[in-house]
């Protein structure tokens, strides 16, 4: 299904955060925005390009995310609450305003300065431990 380099297996929800979404018509601009449960508002980026930096201890920690190679690109299909790019996106969220998250059905198009081809981009990401990864919101 997905590409094993990039996959964790083990799941754990306890760090899991509850979102309810707000009317569309009340955000201009074709932004979602979301309240956590706590009641703090997060401001979805519209649809395009983002950059997210995950940073990695060492090479033996895992990214957290699978993905399915399509076209040369990676789209991801699932992200772990147990790996480096989960880490990233709580980092990012907890920034005021929040920063850009990775997310399942982003479609990974550069890692690093590669952006050749979807083998590329797995061992650029098999091979560093600070990753700028740009994707495709769709």
């Amino acid at each position: 299904m997905g590409s094993a380099c990039c996959a964790q297996s083990d799941t754990d929800t306890a760090g899991e955060q509850n979102f309810s979404a707000a009317p569309f018509d009340e955000n201009p601009g074709n932004q979602v925005s979301l309240t956590e449960a706590s009641g703090n508002e997060v401001e979805e980026a519209p649809a395009g390009m983002i950059e997210v930096l995950v940073v990695r201890k060492d090479l033996k920690q895992k990214l957290g995310m699978d993905v399915k190679h399509v076209q040369s690109k990676l789209k991801i299909v699932a992200i772990t609450d147990t790996g480096a790019v989960h880490f990233a996106n709580m980092a990012s969220a907890a920034k005021s305003p929040p920063g850009e998250m990775l997310k399942v059905g982003d479609t990974i198009v550069k890692v690093n300065d590669v952006n050749r081809s979807d083998t590329d981009m797995v061992e650029e990401c098999s091979g560093k431990t600070e990753l700028r990864i740009t994707a495709l919101r769709s």
